[in-house]
């Protein structure tokens, strides 16, 4: 297998008027290609990850976008994800086959 790749984050922190945080976001730009066994598939996913205070977290974007040459798109995550303080997925929004777990290497099989 042969993979390159490239992410390019950049973050804001937002305060309120008294100066306390009130959330920070960051913007992520991912971009790869993937080659085995002859195939070639391209990852390119933007999403803005943003962060509060009481810990909890909320992912908006487009989180996997896979093409390849011969399936057209492979995998697509989109939407909106919500966790809890803890971690915990609270709410998903939209597909989202890669972060529950589906893979993409069936379309590098030989």
């Amino acid at each position: 297998m042969h993979v390159v790749e490239d992410e390019a984050n950049r973050f804001r922190v937002f305060f309120d008027r008294t100066g306390e945080v009130t959330f920070i976001a960051v913007h992520v730009d991912y971009r790869a290609t993937i080659s085995a066994n002859g195939h070639t598939i391209v990852e390119r996913d933007k999403w803005m990850d943003t962060f509060y205070p009481d810990g909890t977290a909320r992912t908006v974007g487009n989180t996997a976008h896979i093409k390849g040459t011969g399936p057209g798109l492979v995998q697509h995550d989109a939407g909106q994800l919500m966790f809890n303080s803890d971690g915990s997925v609270a709410a998903i929004h939209g597909p989202h086959p890669q972060f529950e777990g589906q893979t993409f290497c069936f379309a590098l099989l030989p």
